[in-house]
């Protein structure tokens, strides 16, 4: 690699578009970071309900 450029990882990307697809459509995400252990994410929508 090249001095002065910065390699993004390809699952940052994918995170960004779950992201903005998740907020678009009302819900959330959350994120837990342990040092040494990794992180976990949490997607959390809302439910639908259809009425009959």
């Amino acid at each position: 690699m090249r001095r002065g450029v910065r390699r993004r990882s390809p699952g940052l990307l994918g995170l960004a578009i779950v992201h903005a697809l998740v907020t678009a459509h009302g819900g959330r995400m959350e994120l837990r970071s342990e040092p040494g252990k990794g992180c976990r994410f949490r997607v959390l929508s809302p439910l639908l309900r259809i009425e009959t």
